[in-house]
């Protein structure tokens, strides 16, 4: 996990991930994946390149290329797109009257927390990071993120390249995917 390490180093790719609490599967109750897509955009406008990812029921795997220009950390970045998304679906939760939900990610805010404003625990606080430093790291990497709709418990697709919430169809394909830059296209293998 992340939890205490400053991830600052720039012109540099990294695995992430980062998963609800609990590992509720609250992205897919509350159909939130716009939310993700929203963030896809505040990434492209800021130059940090989404070179894979896949949106599952309860987590999130990508592999983000950060530019030299980048203001801030990895953490700072991860911690402002967890913090967009569970508004999202806080809201949404409000909306379909999910008390039960609603309550249960309310009742593990400690009393500190709720005095500072946080009512809710939607995502996991840490997040897991790995840089990538070679070509051969990226392929395995890439194959895991897009073969995970079709392993573990979730069985989403039978074909991973059919899953819509991941960038397998655009490398496997050739879709088009706005919010992707071919890896190699990006880096100097």
């Amino acid at each position: 996990m992340a939890t205490g390490i400053i991830h600052e180093k720039k012109n540099a790719m990294y695995f992430i991930t980062f998963s609800c609490y609990g590992w509720y599967p609250l992205i897919a109750m509350t159909r939130s994946y716009t939310s993700f897509y929203k963030w896809f955009k505040k990434l492209r406008d800021k130059n940090i390149l989404i070179l894979s990812y896949v949106i599952m029921p309860n987590h999130f795997h990508g592999i983000l290329y950060l530019p030299n220009e980048l203001e801030g950390t990895l953490n700072r970045l991860l911690a402002n797109a967890k913090r967009f998304i569970a508004y999202d679906i806080i809201k949404i939760l409000k909306k379909r009257r999910s008390s039960l939900t609603l309550e249960a990610l309310s009742n593990v805010v400690c009393s500190s927390k709720k005095s500072k404003g946080q009512h809710y625990r939607v995502f996991n606080t840490s997040f897991d990071a790995k840089e990538l430093k070679d070509s051969s790291s990226l392929i395995n990497i890439m194959s895991y993120i897009h073969q995970n709709p079709c392993k573990g418990k979730w069985r989403l697709v039978q074909d991973f390249k059919a899953y819509k919430h991941s960038s397998a169809s655009f490398y496997h394909l050739g879709k088009k995917n706005e919010y992707v830059t071919d890896y190699k296209d990006v880096l100097d293998f």
